[in-house]
């Protein structure tokens, strides 16, 4: 699991690679808060959940329910990313469907099938912000230089 941020602090990216526990939406929600607090005002969010997760059980998945109408008070927009088949991922992206109100107006989340396709939607609304978290992004996933040595002819 990482949560990282831009420089400035307005987009984050929070990555979900293992099976997935409470705990993991409490740190969430800190990780958000101070965010928040470094943007000094709302963020733009993507949440990633790899193919690698298996799906949770249902009282995770009512807890992140439960906490949607917080998360979203954080967030200018939740772009939430799904990776997988829709019919073994739809319990997680039903999850994410926000059914209750808050005082609060904001933007429901919008889910996604790949990174790409969040990234580019997020593009226009913080285009250095989200240029800034796709290299961190792949920084991340792409194995270290170390492994590539080009031999010497």
């Amino acid at each position: 699991m990482s949560f990282c941020s831009s420089a400035s602090g307005y987009a984050c990216l929070n990555d979900w690679d293992q099976a997935l526990a409470v705990k993991h939406i409490l740190n969430l929600l800190l990780d958000l808060k101070r965010a928040v607090a470094a943007a000094n005002g709302a963020v733009i969010l993507i949440l990633v959940v790899r193919e690698s997760v298996p799906t949770p059980a249902s009282y995770f998945l009512n807890c992140l329910q439960a906490t949607i109408p917080a998360i979203l008070d954080c967030c200018e927009q939740l772009l939430v990313v799904v990776e997988g088949s829709a019919s073994d991922r739809a319990p997680i992206r039903a999850a994410f469907k926000t059914t209750r109100r808050t005082p609060t107006k904001h933007t429901p989340p919008q889910t996604f099938d790949s990174l790409s396709a969040a990234f580019a939607h997020a593009q226009p609304f913080a285009p250095h912000d989200v240029l800034e978290l796709q290299r961190q992004a792949m920084r991340q996933r792409l194995p270290s230089s170390r492994r590539f040595k080009v031999k010497d002819e």
